[in-house]
């Protein structure tokens, strides 16, 4: 199920926070060239899918928001992928599409409510458009 705007506006505040309170517990050691001083390194926070997209196009695997077929034939929407020490994903976090019925009927859309399973990367296969995606 994806959280509401404020449930997810609310994650990003508490990061943020976190993130000052990080940079406040630097000494400020270094002059920049306006010499102001900073603290000796900034860390950028990046979201999770952002980082996992740039992981799978140089290692392989199914990128966040694309769409693969589920070994057993449901279609099914990458959320996030979960990584091993070294190399591919080992398993997606997915979502299950279904048939669209209010203003997208014709096309299948991610379950409203439920419908997220952890998938081993093996069992994630390219998808392929099946007419059984808009009728079951």
């Amino acid at each position: 199920m994806r959280r509401p705007r404020s449930e997810r506006a609310d994650a990003r505040a508490v990061v943020w926070r976190l993130v000052g309170r990080w940079r406040k517990a630097w000494e400020a050691t270094e002059r920049n060239m306006h010499g102001v001083l900073e603290a000796p390194g900034v860390m950028w926070p990046a979201p999770k899918d952002h980082v996992d997209a740039l992981l799978v196009a140089r290692l392989g695997g199914h990128a966040p928001r694309s769409w693969v077929r589920l070994t057993d034939g449901r279609p099914a929407l990458v959320v996030a992928a979960e990584w091993a020490e070294a190399g591919p994903p080992v398993a997606h976090l997915v979502e299950e599409l279904v048939p669209g019925n209010h203003g997208n009927t014709g096309r299948p859309v991610p379950r409203l409510v439920g419908g997220r399973e952890l998938v081993p990367a093996a069992e994630c296969l390219p998808y392929v458009p099946d007419r059984a995606d808009l009728t079951r």
